[in-house]
Order: structure tokens, then C-alpha cells, then sequence
């Protein structure tokens, strides 16, 4: 039951990262609770269920800032940060570098 859970969340994370930041909505997507999945993932891999959203959603971003032809602006749209500067601020927080400079790298 665990390991069919965390396939299911690591699948469910991967696909929705881009338009969803929160543990509720995987929990709910997999009929468990936030806190359950959080366990779930903490105990079979080590990383917490934010971290696991938050390691996708770098991903994605750094996919994104490498395409010459979206700004900074168009990559926090598409991965559906409030703004730029909130986007720009979790950017640095995860890679310690800000999105222009990791673009430029």
C-alpha cells in the first residue's frame, strides 16, 4: 500500500507540479491525507512531500529559464507563482543563484 502511494505521488507530482505548489491537492488526487502522504514519502525516500513539489518544480524551472525565448516573467506564469519576484525568491532560495544568473550560467 506504501509503495503503490508513493508511485502514485511521485507520478502525481511530476505531471501537476507546474500548476500545483500544495501537498493537499496530491493527497486528495490519491484519496489519503496530506499528513499521510508527507509520512508516506518522508519514511520510503527521506524527503518531505514539499520537497519532493519543490524539487519538481526546479526542475521544471530550470528547463524553462534554458529556453532563450521566455523571460523570467513567462517562466513564473507557467509554473503559476503570483509573480516574478515571489518565483525569483524561491528560485534563489532552492538554487542559490537568481534566475537570470542561472540563465546566464
Amino acid at each position: 500500500e506504501m509503495t503503490s502511494s508513493l508511485v502514485g505521488s511521485e507520478m502525481c507530482i511530476r505531471d501537476s507540479c507546474k500548476e500545483q505548489h500544495v501537498v493537499t491537492f496530491y493527497a486528495e488526487r490519491l484519496f489519503i491525507t496530506p499528513q499521510y502522504l508527507s509520512l508516506i514519502l518522508k519514511e520510503l525516500t527521506g524527503k518531505s512531500a514539499n520537497k519532493w513539489i519543490d524539487d519538481a518544480l526546479i526542475v521544471e524551472a530550470k528547463i524553462l529559464l534554458k529556453a532563450p525565448q521566455a523571460t523570467v516573467q513567462q517562466v513564473a506564469d507557467i509554473l503559476h507563482f503570483s509573480d516574478q519576484s515571489t518565483f525569483g525568491k524561491f528560485f534563489k532560495k532552492h538554487m542559490g543563484i537568481s534566475p537570470m544568473e542561472y540563465r546566464k550560467s
